[in-house]
């Protein structure tokens, strides 16, 4: 690896950097809201309910040290979004002792074990179903990729159509989108590489510009930035609106394309919107 030491220096940036804290989702707790996709959301939890549940109606110490590392994990969990995969790997297991526990304590004495194969068949039944759902609904069988949040299509194969290509400020988390569909005309300033290829500095920036905070037009008036791509609701779609030398040429539901307002393509939309509005949620090109 061309990085060296740093690569695995970078962990412990990741882990302490604010920037990532803020904009990437997996860093983000579980119930913050901001989780593209419910289904998504509620496995987890449902987990972790029945994890709860196999511990109050199955109690027993013989797996104390696996129900306390699941445990763990689930607070991780809550803290950040990135550790629930790891929460439902540690609770299979004792979750599951549990619930047999359960079943044990509660089958009459001297019964027959073979009485409960129906019951078995039936929990598996079920499971099985439930395992064909959620994977149908997920998406797992689809023969195209679905994106965990909208991208920028639309402006996309509006650059493309009418050649325009440059350094794009960019939204965050569409600059892998965009560095696969238009480099390398087109260059992002950021891209979910973060921290391991930008600095700091640039970082901070970027976080500054992204909220709408103090100093965000830094990032716009220091950097050789040809277009601005964002979404129309975070707070760098407000600084740069309202900035006299950019001009939108192009706006759908999910982003807002700026270009120059001395630039040929914003001279030509100038015109054209002149009986156009731009409304949200509706697309509007501009020759």
């Amino acid at each position: 690896n061309p990085y060296g030491i740093f690569l695995w220096l970078n962990v412990f940036g990741s882990v302490l950097s604010p920037f990532l804290h803020l904009v990437v989702q997996d860093w983000r707790p579980l119930l913050s809201g901001l989780r593209s996709s419910k289904t998504e959301l509620s496995i987890p939890l449902g987990l972790f309910a029945g994890f709860l549940v196999s511990i109050v109606i199955g109690p027993g110490l013989a797996d104390a040290s696996l129900t306390a590392i699941a445990a763990l994990f689930i607070v991780a969990a809550f803290d950040a979004a990135r550790n629930v995969a790891l929460a439902v790997i540690a609770l299979a297991i004792p979750m599951t002792n549990h619930f047999a526990i359960a079943v044990a304590r509660r089958r009459p004495v001297g019964s027959d074990t073979h009485s409960d194969e129906p019951v078995s068949g039936l929990f598996a039944a079920i499971a099985g179903i439930g395992i064909v759902a959620t994977a149908a609904l997920g998406g797992i069988f689809s023969n195209r990729l679905v994106t965990w949040e909208p991208v920028p299509a639309g402006a996309v194969a509006f650059m493309k159509a009418h050649g325009l290509h440059g350094n794009i400020l960019d939204q965050f988390s569409w600059g892998d989108y965009l560095i696969w569909h238009i480099a390398p005309e087109s260059r992002v300033f950021m891209d979910g590489r973060a921290d391991l290829v930008y600095p700091d500095s640039v970082l901070r920036e970027y976080v500054q510009f992204y909220y709408g905070l103090a100093g965000a037009r830094t990032v716009l008036e220091k950097y050789p930035n040809d277009f601005v791509l964002i979404g129309p609701t975070i707070g760098a779609y407000r600084v740069v609106a309202a900035d006299p030398k950019w001009k939108p040429i192009y706006r759908d539901a999910v982003s807002v394309l700026f270009a120059p307002a001395s630039s040929p393509i914003a001279e030509a939309s100038n015109t054209q919107s002149a009986n156009t509005q731009l409304v949200p949620g509706r697309r509007d090109y501009f020759p």
